[in-house]
């Protein structure tokens, strides 16, 4: 089984039928040969996002959704080591607008020895990551 990184832009697109990238979303997430793997930044940078731009009863349905699929993702909750790395990539990238959320995701990618991301922000490629694609 592959191991992919899934970041809050995935997550969306897969969560809201209006957004352009939701059907190449879905046929991602529905291809059983992945592992998804995020961090918990991700997943509530995700709620927050949903909250915001839903409501907070939508955003918690799909929490509990996401929660429910164990099976098939696995969210990392990173370390004081871990984050005091992203927060160098961070500071370091002065040309990059990279947020934290990003930085800790690419830890997490190292990390895991995962190459390969599942996302629909540049950020990661910028950084010399593989984006998976439908």
């Amino acid at each position: 089984m592959k191991t992919i990184f899934i970041d809050t832009s995935a997550f969306y697109a897969l969560l809201n039928r209006d957004d352009p990238h939701h059907q190449e979303a879905a046929a991602i997430y529905q291809n059983n040969s992945h592992l998804f793997v995020t961090t918990h930044t991700v997943f509530t940078e995700l709620l927050s996002l949903l909250t915001k731009r839903h409501s907070k009863a939508i955003a918690v349905r799909h929490g509990k959704e996401i929660r429910a699929t164990r099976e098939r993702l696995r969210i990392v909750h990173l370390d004081e080591s871990q984050c005091e790395r992203a927060w160098d990539i961070f500071c370091k990238f002065k040309d990059k607008d990279y947020d934290l959320a990003d930085c800790l995701s690419f830890i997490c990618m190292k990390d895991q020895d995962i190459r390969e991301a599942f996302a629909y922000d540049k950020h990661f490629t910028q950084y010399g990551l593989e984006i998976v694609t439908s």
